[in-house]
């Protein structure tokens, strides 16, 4: 799926994010939805893949970025 758009969701494993994911994913359909993340065993919300990167080391964060331009 290179050439489809991507979100990248921070945060989408917490209380907000349980709310926010779905609204996501209803308003864009077509998207890749990506959530970013730095445990395995975190409960991914239905639709959603994991992107491992750690807001505490940016070069991950950006690799993970770099990843998913289209």
């Amino acid at each position: 799926m290179p050439d489809t758009p991507a979100l990248l969701l921070v945060g989408g494993t917490g209380f907000v994010g349980g709310y926010f994911a779905p609204a996501l994913e209803a308003a864009f359909p077509a998207h890749r939805r990506v959530l970013l993340s730095r445990e395995s065993d975190e409960a991914i919300p239905r639709g959603w893949e994991v992107g491992k990167a750690d807001l505490l080391d940016p070069q991950s964060v950006e690799n993970l970025v770099a990843a998913l331009r289209p």
